[in-house]
Parts: C-alpha cells; structure tokens; sequence
C-alpha cells in the first residue's frame, strides 16, 4: 500500500512538472500581449483623437464616428488590458487581486461594436441614400443611434442576480452580437457592390478631353468612396475575428454548464483569458485600420506624432 501511495504520488509530481512550464510559457506569452497591446492601443488611439480634434476632419460626420470609436477603444484599452493582466496573475499565482467578470467585459467592449455599427450605418445610408442622409442625418441623430443600440447590451445586468440566469444569458450575447456582425456584413457588401459598380462605369472613354477630365474626376471620387467603405468592411472584418472566440467559448460554456459538465479550471480561465484578450485586441487594430487605409487621417496622424516628439525634445534640452 506504501509502495503504490509513492509510485502515484510521484506520477502526480511528474505531472504537475510537466504541466507547470506550459502554464507559465502561457503567462508569459499572455502577459506579453497585454502589455504590448495595451501601450500601443492607448498610443494609436490617443493619435487618432487628437488629430481629429486639431483638424476640421471632425466636422464631418464620418470622422466623427471614427472619433467617437476611437474615444470607446480608449477606454476599453485602458481598462480591459490592465484587468487582464491581473487576471493572468491570479491564476498563474493563485491569488485574488480583482478580477472583471466576464459579464462586465463583453457589455464594455460593445461600446466599440456599436459604434462600429453607427458608422457602418452612416456610410451606408450616405451611399446608398444620399438624400436622405444629407437632410436627416446629423451628428446628434447619431449618438441616439449609438444609446439605442447599446441597451440591448447591458439589459441582461437586470437578469444576473439570477444565477439560474446565467447560460441563457451566454446565449443572448452569442445570438445578440453575431446579429450585430451579420448586419454590419450585409450592409457593407451592399455598398461596396453599389460603389464598385458606380465606379466601373466612370472608367474614361477615348476621345473627348473634357469628357475625359470630367470621367476622371468623377472616377478619382469613386475611388475615395470605395476606399472609405473597403476601411470600413475590413474593420468590420477584424471585429468579427476579434470576437469569434468569445462566442465560441460562450458557446462551450454554456452547453458545458447546461449538461452538468465543469472543465478543468485552470485550461477554462486560460481560455477565458485568451477570448478576452482577442475581444480587447480590437481596439488596437480599429487604429491600425484607420491608419493604413486612410491617408488623409495617416498623414494627420504622423503630423501630430511629429509635433508630439518636438514637444518631448524640448521638454528633455530644459532639463
């Protein structure tokens, strides 16, 4: 009997050895990431804010909603990061520092979804409906637009005091923000159709020079316009990438809670702990969007990093 308790109290050991090194190789790499996105998503954030700001960009109301978007991924950044990290700690040491719940986060992070859909909304009906959108659509229309489709969201608060509650709430957020995706999806192919096609038919003729500088006028703003709605449809893409392993683990979770089955508790925190960080990555990447495809608002952008260097040269000569 002594023999077999040390034979698998060894093979316990050899165990958790093995298993040890993954786990902090995961927190390192976890840790890593959360930082790193963290730093850069307030930096390229605060860029964007900033040169809209000092710019009449702002006046228009698609940059306006960039500015809004860029605003709600400020502070998704700066509170998502910071909680994931500590999050991270306290399963790889066993502590409990705060932690936010997940039905904190998801709530939190569509501030950014529906402000994506807003914009999404706005391009399409500007498109699609121009005179519509030039009569009806101001920007104070559209922060009502942007409440309204935050309520949804933060409804089920009012149901969490049941416990019982809980699984069918997963549901609701996976049917309520794959909605939201397939909508954005639907809307964006609409347009980009719509403004492809426009563009097509403003290709220059042979012939008429007049004409011919007036097609190509026409086809410079067809140009414009295709690339605003290709930005928007690839942010709208990223969303969706960002999001799917939340609502795969919400998905698991639920189907697990419902059927009696409890996972393994650290592999669920670290799995958890991913689906978060991916969920809070898109803010860093809406950034990384508008940059790389907007060259009026990238051109801003390097203006004030520029002016942002000078200003923190001359502030280390006086020291």
């Amino acid at each position: 009997m002594g023999i077999y308790t040390a034979a698998s109290s060894n093979a316990t050991c050899d165990m958790i050895s093995n298993t040890v090194l993954p786990f902090k190789v995961n927190a390192g790499i976890l840790l890593a990431v959360n930082i790193v996105l963290g730093f850069a998503g307030l930096a390229l954030n605060l860029v964007v804010v900033v040169s809209l700001l000092s710019s009449q960009l702002r006046k228009k109301l698609c940059y306006f909603m960039i500015f809004i978007l860029s605003c709600f991924d400020i502070l998704l950044v700066v509170l998502a990061h910071p909680a994931l990290i500590v999050d991270t700690l306290n399963v790889l040491f066993e502590i409990e520092l705060y932690s936010m719940e997940w039905y904190y986060f998801i709530p939190l992070s569509a501030l950014s979804l529906t402000a994506l859909f807003t914009t999404t909304l706005e391009r399409y009906l500007a498109l699609v409906y121009p005179f519509f959108h030039h009569k009806f659509v101001t920007k104070s229309r559209l922060i009502v637009i942007l409440a309204l489709t935050q309520i949804p969201f933060w409804i089920p608060f009012f149901v969490f005091k049941s416990k019982s509650a809980t699984s069918y709430i997963k549901r609701y957020y996976i049917g309520l923000h794959t909605g939201v995706l397939l909508v954005m999806f639907i809307l964006n192919r609409k347009i980009y159709i719509l403004v492809e096609g426009l563009r097509q038919r403003a290709d220059i003729p042979m012939g008429n020079l007049v004409g011919s500088e007036q097609q190509r006028n026409i086809a410079k703003k067809r140009k414009v316009r295709l690339g605003k709605v290709s930005t928007c449809l690839l942010a709208v893409l990223c969303s969706s990438l960002c999001f799917f392993p939340t609502l795969i683990f919400l998905g698991v979770d639920s189907e697990s809670a419902k059927d009696g089955c409890v996972p393994l508790e650290i592999e669920h925190n670290w799995i958890l702990l991913w689906a978060k960080t991916f969920l809070a990555m898109n803010s860093t990447l809406n950034s990384l969007i508008f940059f790389y495809k907007n060259s009026v608002l990238r051109r801003r952008g390097n203006e004030v990093i520029a002016k942002g260097f000078s200003v923190f040269k001359r502030l280390l000569r006086r020291q």
